[in-house]
């Protein structure tokens, strides 16, 4: 389902109407900079997160083989594939008919990989024996970062409500 599409079913979940966003400014992680002025632009998160509208999906991270890189249990990636994947690339792939999210890995000899971002799981070796295929590029990962917004768990109802 096009990204634009589950963006109308959940605000129709939440009760809300898609809206653009505003975008102040940039803000500095370490100390606050006197020369940034406000700034108020609208941000339309679909132009943000759609390179590729008609191939861009998202998808809920079930597991916690990728919290080395930051994505983690219950995080929606948003995965465009339209794109080619390339060595290092956070993908989705189709393992033995079934959805994985790993890091690609192309080595040297032209063999690939996918790796996990967690110790406790092992690299799998893409070899004949395999079936595989790259289903799509994730290119961002949307989490919730406030222990109140219960955001992950109101999407995470919606989804399952809506065999998603």
């Amino acid at each position: 389902m096009a990204v634009q599409g589950v963006m109308r079913q959940i605000h129709s979940f939440l009760g809300t109407k898609p809206m653009g966003y505003f975008y102040v400014g940039e803000v500095g992680a370490g100390f606050p900079s006197p020369a940034e002025r406000w700034r108020e632009r609208s941000l339309d998160l679909n132009d943000l997160l759609q390179m590729h509208p008609e191939a861009t999906f998202f998808m809920l991270v079930r597991g916690e083989s990728m919290k080395g890189v930051g994505i983690y249990d219950r995080d929606l990636v948003v995965v465009d594939r339209a794109l080619q994947a390339t060595h290092g690339n956070i993908i989705i792939a189709l393992v033995n008919g079934g959805f994985s999210i790993k890091q690609l890995r192309i080595l040297s000899d032209g063999s690939m990989e996918l790796a996990s971002a967690h110790p406790r799981f092992p690299p799998l070796v893409i070899t004949p024996r395999v079936s595989f295929e790259v289903w799509g590029v994730v290119t961002f990962v949307l989490h919730s970062v406030h222990p109140s917004a219960s955001l992950k768990s109101r999407l995470y109802r919606f989804l399952r409500q809506k065999n998603l």
